[in-house]
């Protein structure tokens, strides 16, 4: 019986000691503080400042408005300048004899002023008349009174200078015929030299 006994004290201490050795192995029974907040906040997705792809197409719709505002600018300019209807700066736009010309007529003009563009040679068309508000049939902003009566008259415009300052001279014009409707000579005006700053139209 003695034996027997401590043959069965000997066995219980065994089990006890591998049920602790369980134990200590399954980190599901630690008794280790678990930081519940911590998890939470590193499973947590980080937070964005802005969209990556809206900024990108914000970008690219910016770069297209640019380079399409760009290209209609130097569009239009290119073809001004072809025509020889820019005068771009007026420290440049002088004459032969070294006389800087304006663009437009102050309130004063005498005879044989120049205004518009100096080079006489950028513009093959030119005639000179009367000059007259209103144009031909609803064309043009001028029109030129030559002697020959309504067939001779020229419809006028002009990109570069004011017309309506040099309204009742007579006056000689250079500048681009361009396609007409309605009158028989529809010209762009880039260049105009006062002849007369008191002249009547002709009668003829």
């Amino acid at each position: 019986m003695p034996d027997k006994l401590v043959i069965r004290n000997v066995s219980s201490r065994i089990n006890r000691s591998e049920t602790e050795t369980t134990q200590s192995a399954d980190p599901s029974t630690s008794s280790s503080p678990v930081d519940e907040e911590k998890q939470i906040s590193d499973n947590r997705p980080l937070a964005t400042t802005s969209d990556p792809m809206q900024k990108k197409q914000k970008t690219m719709i910016t770069y297209a408005v640019t380079a399409a505002l760009m290209l209609l600018l130097g569009t239009g300019t290119g073809y001004a300048v072809q025509k020889g209807m820019v005068v771009t700066d007026n420290t440049d736009n002088k004459l032969s004899s070294g006389e800087e010309i304006q663009a437009i007529a102050g309130d004063t003009v005498h005879v044989g002023d120049i205004f518009g563009s100096a080079d006489e040679q950028a513009f093959k068309d030119n005639t000179e008349g009367y000059l007259e508000a209103g144009g031909v049939n609803g064309e043009g902003t001028h029109k030129l009174l030559r002697v020959g009566g309504d067939i001779k008259t020229v419809s006028l415009t002009s990109s570069v200078t004011d017309l309506s300052k040099l309204e009742g001279m007579e006056v000689r014009v250079w500048g681009q015929t361009n396609k007409s409707q309605t009158a028989g000579w529809f010209m762009d005006v880039g260049r105009i030299e006062i002849l007369k700053t008191e002249s009547t139209p002709p009668t003829e």
